[in-house]
């Protein structure tokens, strides 16, 4: 076997089938697990740089870490213009089908307040780094201090342009080619090396202190760092941008990626299929048109044909019938947003007390914890009524689920859920006190909840409503309200707030008498977090399926 078929073998090894103008094409099925093996390799290239510090806390070396991640920043920056002159060049086929203004604008918009919150991040430690650099290289070298500066500096670049990027080409679908894959695959490593560079870069889970800062590096007492880093202006604004907005850079890192896997040719198939069926049937600009000459190939074609007019004749129904429906929100539609809204309120407004009002209270921990208990029930129980209006209000369209690339996103959420919350349920049942009874309790609902939420939203891929039963909908429209509202509560709580609190049983993670403990909460936890995030995005997604003039694929 040759270099080239060794390199071409994992984007050759999907369905097969071949376009208008006789090229062979690959859906590229087996480019999700080179990804996901690529960011293994990564991570175990990571762990082999760690040291052990005197203190006893795992670190990177923050030389040899910030040289990596300039690197790879400026291969995702080469890569994304690549991309970008690539989508200029591509045809209107390749493009999907676009949703709603509004939702697209709640993205988008999602993506330039995280951007803008990286640049700022990085901006004022650039900043403070140069102002205050006869004090800093009193402490680092001077070696360091560049490298630092120039990757907050080429950090910057890459949000700039990735942002661009994605605003503009959001739903152009790339072809299957060997240099789109690797470029792609590009944008992918840098963001998630920076993504678990951060994470692994925290003194432990729950606290937001990096470990690479350089007021933690300095001998105690020193004037010259106290001086730089708490009496200057400059300082104290760096510290408090870093506190508020860190959770939206590592989060940033996620959601670039969930554009960017979108973009990925896993959905390009459902485009090439319908050329496909159009050259099968040779449909040619006359016209004319000559009959398949397998029966297999006959009978494939029938099955997809008959799915496409089920599609369009549910787009037509939807646009015409839907119109009044969704122009006339009922009062059950108003009151489920309040619903959701006044469950949400208290959430954040209790973990906001317990970091300013009492930081150390274990009994108003365990209010919290109750109402999560309360909280995490509602969902599920939203969720079951949502899956019985589905069964009961909704046809099949097809047999089979055919999974899209932004379901693929979602269930890489699930994982790293199922994996947190398997891990706290664990240490929770060795936790010999009452707050770990609690973590039990709401662990067990949350994997319940994660389960059915996560089979509705990919049971939600073959069923359209039915027409007899379409008044039955805005409480089927109202659910998915209430579900999208309450996983971005929880999303907010737990990137700005939730993150910032030890657990009930922090020492749990010592029963296991291994430091790995620590790193599976520490990469499983954001899966949380932008699993949050995802559903909350889909059930926006399943609102517009159903409800919108266009539909959201």
């Amino acid at each position: 076997m040759s270099w080239s078929e060794i390199l071409t073998l994992p984007f050759t090894a999907g369905n097969q089938y071949t376009s208008t103008n006789g090229r062979t094409h690959h859906d590229g099925s087996i480019s999700t697990v080179v990804v996901v093996t690529s960011v293994l390799a990564f991570i175990t290239v990571l762990m082999s740089l760690q040291e052990n510090t005197p203190s006893g806390h795992v670190i990177l070396d923050p030389m040899v870490m910030r040289l990596s991640l300039t690197v790879i920043v400026v291969a995702g920056i080469c890569s994304t213009i690549y991309l970008a002159k690539l989508a200029k060049r591509q045809s209107p086929i390749t493009a999907c089908r676009k949703p709603s203004a509004c939702f697209r604008l709640l993205q988008i918009g999602c993506l330039w307040l995280f951007g803008l919150g990286v640049v700022m991040i990085c901006l004022f430690e650039t900043t403070r780094l140069i102002f205050c650099d006869s004090e800093i290289t009193r402490v680092l070298p001077s070696q360091e201090l560049g490298v630092n500066i120039v990757y907050h500096v080429t950090r910057i670049v890459l949000v700039v342009i990735e942002v661009c990027f994605i605003t503009c080409f959001t739903f152009v679908k790339f072809d299957h080619c060997l240099s789109t894959y690797y470029a792609l695959l590009f944008i992918v490593l840098a963001n998630t090396s920076v993504w678990i560079y951060y994470y692994l870069a925290l003194e432990d889970v729950s606290s937001f202190r990096l470990l690479h800062n350089y007021n933690a590096t300095a001998p105690p007492g020193n004037s010259t760092n106290k001086t730089c880093y708490q009496n200057s202006t400059i300082g104290l604004l760096t510290g408090q941008v870093n506190k508020i907005l860190y959770p939206v850079n590592t989060e940033f890192s996620l959601l670039v990626l969930k554009f960017v896997l979108e973009m990925w040719s896993l959905e390009r198939t459902e485009a090439s299929n319908v050329n496909h069926i159009t050259s099968v049937m040779g449909i040619t600009e006359t016209g004319s048109t000559d009959q398949p000459t397998s029966g297999e190939e006959q009978e494939h074609l029938n099955e997809r044909s008959s799915l496409l007019n089920t599609n369009w004749e549910y787009r037509i129904h939807n646009s015409q019938e839907y119109t009044s429906l969704d122009n006339a929100c009922p009062i059950s539609f108003y009151v489920a947003i309040a619903v959701a809204i006044s469950w949400v309120l208290p959430l954040a407004i209790m973990y906001i007390m317990l970091e300013y009002r009492f930081p150390d209270s274990h009994e108003f921990y365990r209010i919290i914890a109750a109402y999560e208990v309360a909280y995490r029930v509602v969902m599920t129980a939203a969720v079951t009524c949502t899956w019985v209006y589905l069964q009961k209000d909704g046809r099949p369209v097809t047999d089979h689920i055919s999974l899209k690339s932004k379901d693929y996103i979602l269930l890489l959420g699930t994982f790293g859920a199922a994996i947190y919350f398997i891990h706290v349920l664990i240490a929770g049942s060795l936790t010999k006190n009452n707050n770990g009874k609690t973590d039990i309790i709401s662990n067990v609902i949350s994997m319940v909840f994660l389960y059915l939420q996560t089979t509705l939203l990919l049971q939600t891929r073959k069923f359209v409503p039915k027409r007899k039963n379409i008044r039955n909908f805005p409480s089927f429209r109202s659910l998915c309200t209430v579900l999208s509202i309450l996983n971005f509560g929880y999303w907010i709580t737990d990137s700005f707030v939730g993150m910032k609190f030890p657990a009930a049983s922090s020492p749990k993670v010592e029963a296991f008498g291994s430091k790995y403990w620590t790193l599976v909460m520490q990469y499983a936890f954001p899966l949380v977090i932008f699993y949050r995030l995802e559903s909350g995005f889909a059930f926006l997604r399943l609102y517009g399926d159903f409800f919108g003039d266009d539909l959201i694929q």
